[in-house]
């Protein structure tokens, strides 16, 4: 008697309580759906839960401004015993989308990149469709942007060191597939990993494993780098501690194709140096 008691008791309870989760929910959802001020105030609150975490975790978090430039670089400190590498980034918001020179954003950066050991430059901005973009540049190339996506892929990014026992699994987001960027140059590859929540060991030294989509493994290390094209990607020679050559050597140069599915032209475009993360943030 007493065991159907508490059986039937806790059946009312568990209906009870979804009943009360379902009517919480839709409150919820009214709320949150329907009260802009109710939406404005647990979005900030989320904002700054995030802000908190990523403080804590000594993470780098991007700008919620959707159009901005970023002057990213490593700089050199002297101490004791070695150069001290830092990583530096100076963000300029703006409300232009211009399809011209990347130089008429970045003229008034805070940083001047003559100063700065291998600068990169990275534009966010919208299409008119709401698509987030991101454009990349390695130092002295200001050519005007065009917005065409690229049909490569990339399975796996994986960073490597000697003195590090693990891999570091690094993530690259579609709006990064743009023909023209300059992707996993010695800086774009610190701004990743500064950008994640592993610790990690960075100087000339390491090495980046790639899978693309044809299962062909590939490294990338300071030597190089990686262009996209429209339907492949190019692997270019870089000097660690240099400027970029200008021009890339035939002999040393590789192209894989990625898709062999080749879009339609008239197709419309819009289809022994050591740092050990984490560094301190400037922006």
């Amino acid at each position: 008697m007493l065991k159907n008691y508490l059986i039937t008791a806790m059946f009312y309870l568990f209906i009870g309580f979804c009943n009360m989760y379902h009517f919480s929910k839709e409150r919820w959802n009214e709320l949150y759906n329907y009260n802009p001020a109710f939406k404005q105030c647990i979005q900030r609150i989320q904002k700054n839960i995030q802000r908190t975490y990523f403080f804590l975790k000594n993470k780098r978090v991007e700008p919620e401004e959707e159009t901005w430039v970023c002057n990213c670089s490593i700089l050199t400190t002297p101490s004791m015993d070695k150069p001290h590498l830092q990583y530096v980034e100076n963000y300029v918001f703006t409300k232009e989308c211009p399809n011209g020179h990347l130089h008429s954003l970045i003229r008034n950066s805070p940083e001047p990149l003559s100063e700065s050991i291998l600068p990169i430059i990275i534009f966010k901005n919208k299409s008119w469709d709401k698509m987030i973009r991101y454009i990349v540049r390695l130092d002295g190339n200001y050519a005007p942007v065009v917005y065409v996506k690229s049909n490569a892929k990339f399975f796996t990014i994986e960073y490597n060191h000697p003195s590090m026992n693990y891999a570091i699994e690094l993530k690259l987001a579609y709006e990064w597939f743009m023909c023209g960027n300059e992707l996993f140059s010695p800086t774009f590859i610190l701004r990743m990993l500064e950008y994640q929540d592993e610790q990690f060991i960075f100087d000339e030294f390491y090495t980046v494993r790639i899978m693309d989509s044809n299962c062909e493994i590939f490294e990338i290390t300071a030597k190089n780098y990686l262009v996209l094209t429209q339907n492949a990607y190019e692997i270019k020679p870089f000097h660690f501690f240099g400027n970029v050559e200008a021009e890339t050597d035939s002999s040393e140069s590789n192209e894989v194709l990625i898709e062999s599915v080749v879009l339609d032209e008239e197709e419309d475009p819009d289809t022994h140096f050591v740092i050990e993360g984490d560094i301190d943030q400037t922006i």
